[in-house]
């Protein structure tokens, strides 16, 4: 509700920063593609539909000194062919690493990481990431499971 310089864009100077622009255009691509990010409804973890994750699975630190926190989307709870979507935080100034949960005859994939550098923060193709994924310091990444 800002319209002044502030919130105002300036287009001329796009190129300069074709890296934010890519990678927010990605990103709204990703939300488009998957249906459970246009949910409707309030995520609800009593309904199954989010689990909140710590740098361990369903192990959140809600204390107020913690620099990390995770969660993970049931993409199947709308959509069977969705995949779940898992999404961690680390605000702290060392790289920290998150134990992913596991899923029978599943594999996790990254999509997009912030600490990587343009034009590979965020992915055309999923990266396949294993059991576990640091998480550099001050940056976020998404991961989808498949």
């Amino acid at each position: 509700c800002q319209d002044n310089i502030i919130s105002w864009f300036d287009w001329d100077r796009k190129e300069q920063f074709e890296d934010i622009e890519r990678y927010f255009s990605k990103m709204i691509e990703f939300r488009k593609k998957h249906t459970i990010l246009r949910n409707e409804d309030f995520f609800d973890y009593y309904k199954g539909n989010i689990k909140w994750h710590g740098t361990t699975p369903e192990n959140p630190d809600w204390s107020y000194y913690c620099n990390t926190i995770a969660f993970e989307i049931d993409g199947s709870s709308m959509d069977k062919s969705e995949p779940s979507i898992y999404a961690a935080f680390n605000s702290y100034h060392e790289p920290i690493k998150f134990e992913l949960p596991k899923h029978k005859g599943k594999k996790w994939y990254r999509v997009a990481d912030t600490a990587v550098e343009f034009p590979n923060d965020f992915t055309e193709t999923e990266i396949e990431v294993g059991n576990s994924y640091t998480v550099q310091e001050r940056s976020s990444v998404i991961l989808i499971l498949k």
